[in-house]
């Protein structure tokens, strides 16, 4: 999992590997330093010049805050904070420096670079963030803009290592509001949500074992081939980070009802919105079967804040007794469901009537499994 960690020398050589494939590759958008001056002692001779940078304002220089990226034991890329708003800031280098290994691009690793970086700033004090980009840097102008940055102006600009070139200048604003909606939305850029197709049934499983182990596998598999558009994933880069699957109850019931058998995102996911965005795909799938009650039981925890975050309302308690499932208090109002004390197991069922929402845009439908 990608962090970001303060200059270490235990990632040294792999920070050297990484300057001398930028300078291999001919990258001048973010030029780190020169791989032919980083011997091995290189490290510890400018560890007190870093560590000045944070403090001191040199001539004419913003304080810099240096952090690497690392995943796991692999060296991933660089984050810069400038602290100031000086000349050189406003008009050429911006508050944010990042960069990625070549051989690490379009893995969404500049995304969650500057997700992370964008909390570093905030705890800094910063208010707004400048972002400054060559117009030709076209890879890293979609991840700025992904984080809803707002472009001020464009400037004709010279350095040493670009020459001559267009700068885009872009403000971004954070206020904690903005700030967390921008992380929300940079995650959801990326996220695709596609049907449970064989491709994806080993991850399935996987998630369904580890986060719903009560689900039983050879009914959630032949339910997903009965009613594929209610039996979705959610992919980042091609890793699987959510679930969601159901389909019509099968009890006599006065009315047509659909079942959430099952809704879960990966821990370290939580909080991105990615559970409300699978099930609104979930409910996009259910209308298209003629169904707008949806139902769901829910024991007690973060779960029951998910419903009713995502408009359901509780109508009852039940809990188990002699092998049956018993009704032992039903809400008439979300009050009484508040102040309801649970003294024994069981779960809440809550239900939603679906209205038609907006076509879920990051759903991916696999052609084997269209109709006509």
């Amino acid at each position: 999992m990608l962090k970001l960690i303060k200059r270490s020398e235990e990632y040294f050589e792999g920070y050297r590997e990484y300057c001398q494939e930028l300078y291999d590759h001919g990258v001048t958008f973010f030029r780190p330093m020169n791989p032919d001056y980083m011997d091995d002692g290189w490290f510890a001779r400018t560890k007190s010049i870093y560590d000045q940078k944070e403090t001191e304002e040199a001539t004419g220089q913003a304080r810099s805050i240096h952090y690497w990226a690392v995943d796991d034991d692999r060296f991933i890329g660089e984050f810069q904070l400038r602290l100031d708003f000086t000349d050189k800031v406003m008009n050429d280098i911006g508050s944010v420096g990042y960069a990625v290994c070549v051989s690490e691009w379009g893995k969404g690793y500049g995304s969650e670079i500057l997700r992370q970086g964008i909390e570093i700033a905030r705890s800094y004090g910063m208010e707004k963030l400048l972002f400054t980009v060559n117009e030709e840097n076209v890879r890293s102008i979609h991840v700025i803009e992904k984080l809803g940055a707002k472009l001020e102006d464009k400037v004709t600009v010279y350095n040493e290592t670009e020459g001559q070139h267009v700068l885009l200048r872009y403000w971004v604003s954070l206020d904690e509001s903005s700030a967390s909606g921008m992380a929300e939305k940079m995650v959801l850029s990326d996220i695709s949500i596609c049907y449970v197709t064989e491709k994806y049934q080993a991850e399935f499983e996987q998630i369904l074992q580890e986060y719903l182990p009560g689900s039983e596998l050879e009914t959630v598999k032949r339910k997903a081939e009965n009613y594929p558009e209610t039996c979705l994933v959610a992919l980042k880069e091609e890793k699987m980070v959510g679930i969601a699957f159901g389909w019509p109850r099968e009890a006599a019931l006065p009315r047509k009802e659909y079942c959430l058998d099952g809704i879960a995102v990966r821990y370290e996911y939580w909080g991105k919105g990615i559970g409300s965005e699978l099930l609104k795909a979930f409910e996009e799938g259910m209308l298209k079967y003629g169904y707008d009650m949806l139902s769901v039981g829910s024991a007690e925890g973060l779960a029951e804040k998910f419903y009713l975050k995502n408009g359901f309302v509780p109508k009852c308690f039940k809990t188990y007794a002699d092998g049956q499932i018993v009704v032992r208090k039903e809400f008439p109002s979300l009050e009484a469901y508040e102040k309801y004390v649970r003294t024994e197991e069981g779960f809440v069922v809550f239900e939603k009537w679906v209205k038609k929402n907006r076509p879920c845009r990051r759903l991916v439908c696999d052609p084997e499994r269209r109709e006509g």
